[in-house]
């Protein structure tokens, strides 16, 4: 099929690796074109706009930063979606922008489906991600020709509607969130009597922190937040998207709060793990 992905950041890099090695023609488009190069190497063709890139494509996958972004490149960006192509937005949106993007494919005959992942790059990497797929069913059905390529099969989620799927991801992520701080909170609990993160860790073996633990419990100690999986700034982002779907979610925005800290401090494109780090501007109270 003829396919192209708009965003080659993080998650884009990974998933067009999927899409080109599984032989289909693809094109791709970043806003900045030098991410594009090894998937070009790889042997995808580049476009000078995202407008260029969709026309005449039968599926376009776009993997952006968050909505602002997805209005940006698309919905103010693009009107030449050929009659009947396929939209899948891996995008991390709210409902509310999942609705109006709907409502935006609708209007030019375009199908539109909204597949948030569940995992960060390596399980990328490995096509282990959870999807999320939120649409008709015939067009959910269609857009597993592409999705499947970096799905875990145990975890695909197709679901009635775009904004059901938006809804999802947020809520997955809120876990993620919180449960980082309530790690990171048990750490200081620890240290106050002089345990270390490891000691604490060794304790959350089946308990409900158990999961988070397990996940970055080892960057923790290590504390090394460079090689990151997920960004604060990500993570940040998706929270103010949380908030602005279902607020007031106390625990949330306190979350929020320490990571805009660990943002201020210049810590942005570190790990989110990174607000549990001894001595983090996101413990200050």
């Amino acid at each position: 099929m003829k396919i192209t992905v708009l965003g080659l950041g993080r998650m884009g890099r990974e998933l067009v690796r999927h899409v080109i090695d599984a032989g289909h023609d693809v094109t791709v488009w970043n806003r900045s074109p030098e991410a594009c190069s090894p998937a070009v190497e790889q042997g995808a063709s580049r476009a000078a706009t995202a407008a260029e890139a969709v026309s005449g494509a039968e599926i376009v996958v776009t993997v952006l930063f968050g909505p602002e972004t997805v209005r940006e490149v698309v919905l103010d960006g693009v009107d030449t979606f050929a009659a009947g192509a396929l939209w899948i937005d891996v995008t991390t949106v709210g409902p509310g922008d999942a609705s109006v993007q709907a409502a935006w494919a609708a209007a030019r005959d375009v199908r539109y489906v909204q597949s948030p992942v569940l995992g960060t790059l390596a399980p990328a990497r490995a096509g282990a991600l959870g999807v999320l797929l939120g649409g008709s069913p015939d067009d959910v059905e269609a857009a597993r020709a592409v999705t499947d390529l970096w799905a875990d099969p145990e975890r695909v989620f197709p679901l009635a509607s775009p904004e059901r799927a938006a809804a999802g991801k947020l809520a997955v992520n809120l876990g993620l969130a919180v449960t980082m701080q309530a790690l990171t909170e048990s750490i200081r609990v620890g240290a106050s009597v002089g345990m270390t993160a490891q000691d604490v860790m060794d304790l959350l073996v089946k308990t409900p922190l158990a999961g988070i633990a397990a996940a970055k419990g080892a960057t923790v100690v290590d504390g090394d937040f460079d090689d990151a999986q997920f960004t604060v700034d990500a993570l940040a982002k998706d929270l103010g998207l949380v908030l602005d779907a279902a607020a007031p979610l106390p625990v949330t925005e306190t979350t929020r709060a320490r990571l805009l800290a660990a943002h201020e401090a210049g810590l942005g494109d570190s790990d989110f793990s990174v607000i549990a780090a001894d001595g983090s501007p996101a413990q200050d109270d």
